[in-house]
């Protein structure tokens, strides 16, 4: 594969470097887990022409949305912009810049025009590209004013729940790096416009640039952690680690909601090393705030929490931080079960896995699953990668008897979630039980076929499924999105008359006036998952083919679409 003579584009945007071309990917981008590109062959003419088309046709649009006062002009030199800092124009590539008003081309600006000709006419230097191979120029002030007048006020993903509603201090650190800003704000637009019109950007490579403007945030953000070292504040570290995480939460979802054959792992890994920065430096005050908020709402531990949070700035800074470790250990773990052990190397649950442990994370009021439950497929997902990697018999003894254990402790709390329903009248309290048993039949489908294998005719395994679908035909529509993961797992081991219940209830809308368009799709993943599946069990387990394919399929067809 040819590699690009620039070398990595995220790298000499921050050292103004050309990467080491010997090494097989820039050895920078792989410490930070972001996807390096600058060693990709470089695309053809038309495939670029298309690329800019699909800009243009984006910003055209957002230019002529209300309140948004930006045109498009060509960059001009003038006598308070040096010629040097003008980028030269290149064939082919778009020049975007303001000005108050239109400049006659048959003259030469002279100074008797005053400050206010060129007042909104900014430079493009190098730190103004990103990714030159896919995007072309583009002029931080309209992204600036994009940012003000739409992004703000009125992306959609901006909408979506979360303790999050006030945005202006993220944009507050945002506008602090312009390199930053430049990415966060591209990244919301390409994801407007791609919400707003799905077929507009079908031909654009939408996910490599959303990627590279990701690799861009990540290590702007990662140098302003290492240049200031201890001197950085609390508040400056958790809201850094906020900004980022959006970035890359953003990324994460595009990604799973466009293609289940997307590379969203690498940015699966740019949110662990959020977390790992986080723990690092912050890991006392945040466990202490997250300690407190586990405790509940009473009045008496407001005094508490505000010794840890003194200003609401920084209380919804760790809500919102808290918010995003919630968000990621669920993708994480996710992931674990639906990827397999070869995902293991790249989890990042040494942050998050104490927190569930203990029950500070309180993922029942985030997803409706109690902490320990997800704390335990974590656990399982540990076990299989750790039996794959030896064959030395004691090794293999001690992971047998730590997942017979899990087995028992499953059983225990299983029994104990059945107690509490029976305790519990009608509301929300009940309809919660049966998101937590659906998560623990799954999680004891994970543990038999680690331990056991995936043959779906095992008696063990036959009693898991059916729980788990007399939970699942109980619990409330709207929870749907809570038990993908266990809804994957459960139904791509259901038998032809499991099966179809799974999919009876599956496909039946939420509420009266909702239906998820991809419960349309379960129908045929569900009879591609017995056709594989009894493929597999008749001809061996080598086949290519694993429980895994169907589990992932199913489970995103209960996430939004």
């Amino acid at each position: 594969m040819a590699r690009a003579k620039s070398g990595c584009w995220t790298c000499r945007l921050q050292t103004k470097k050309k990467c080491d071309e010997d090494a097989p990917a820039c050895k920078r981008c792989v410490e930070l887990g972001v996807h390096c590109f600058g060693y990709g062959p470089r695309p053809g003419q038309d495939e670029l022409r298309d690329d800019r088309r699909a800009i243009i046709a984006t910003l055209g649009r957002a230019s002529r949305t209300e309140d948004s006062k930006f045109r498009v002009w060509r960059v001009k030199p003038g006598p308070n912009i040096p010629r040097r800092a003008v980028s030269k124009p290149q064939a082919g590539q778009l020049h975007l810049g303001r000005s108050r008003r239109p400049t006659d081309d048959s003259r030469t600006p002279s100074l008797k025009d005053g400050p206010s000709h060129y007042i909104h006419t900014i430079s493009l230097t190098a730190l103004d590209r990103v990714n030159s191979d896919v995007l072309d120029f583009l002029h931080p002030q309209l992204l600036t004013d994009y940012t003000d007048k739409v992004f703000w006020l009125d992306s959609s993903f901006y909408q979506s729940p979360g303790p999050y509603y006030g945005n202006s201090w993220m944009k507050d650190f945002l506008i602090q790096s312009r390199k930053t800003h430049l990415a966060a704000a591209l990244m919301g637009l390409t994801w407007r416009t791609w919400q707003d019109d799905m077929s507009r950007l079908t031909n654009i490579h939408v996910t490599r640039p959303l990627a590279v403007l990701h690799s861009l945030v990540v290590q702007s953000v990662k140098d302003d952690l290492d240049r200031a070292q201890s001197t950085i504040t609390i508040d400056e570290l958790l809201t850094i680690g906020v900004a980022l995480a959006k970035c890359a939460s953003m990324l994460l979802t595009f990604e799973v909601w466009r293609t289940l054959e997307g590379n969203w792992l690498t940015h699966l890994r740019g949110m662990g090393d959020i977390l790992f920065w986080l723990a690092s430096r912050a890991q006392t005050d945040m466990a202490a705030a997250m300690k407190i908020m586990a405790k509940g709402r009473a009045a008496h531990n407001e005094f508490e929490f505000m010794k840890v949070a003194p200003t609401p700035e920084k209380a919804m800074t760790y809500l919102v931080l808290k918010w995003f470790v919630q968000c990621y250990s669920w993708n994480d773990i996710s992931a674990a079960v639906w990827l397999g052990p070869h995902y293991t190397s790249s989890r990042c649950s040494g942050f998050y896995s104490p927190l569930l442990e203990r029950g500070h994370l309180e993922m029942d009021r985030f997803m409706g699953c109690d902490d320990w439950v997800l704390h335990a497929i974590s656990q399982i997902s540990s076990i299989e990668a750790r039996s794959l990697e030896t064959t030395h018999q004691q090794v293999l003894a001690d992971w047998v008897r730590e997942a017979e254990e899990w087995h028992q402790k499953l059983n225990m709390r299983l029994a104990s979630t059945l107690m509490q329903r029976y305790e519990s009248g009608l509301g929300p309290d009940r309809d919660v039980t049966f998101v937590t048993e659906i998560w623990i039949h799954a999680a004891l489908v994970y543990l038999h076929v680690v331990t056991t294998g995936p043959r779906s005719n095992h008696p063990r395994l036959r009693q898991y499924v059916a729980r788990g679908l007399y939970a699942y035909e109980k619990l409330p529509r709207r929870h749907d999105i809570h038990t993908a993961m266990p809804f994957g797992v459960l139904a791509s081991m259901a038998n032809e008359e499991e099966a179809g219940k799974f999919l009876m209830v599956a496909e039946s809308p939420r509420d009266q006036n909702e239906m998820n368009p991809g419960q349309r799709k379960t129908f045929q993943i569900i009879k591609e998952c017995w056709r594989i599946r009894k493929h597999v069990e008749e001809s061996s387990p080598d086949s290519g083919v694993t429980w895994r394919d169907g589990a992932t399929s199913l489970g995103l067809t209960l996430l939004p679409v």
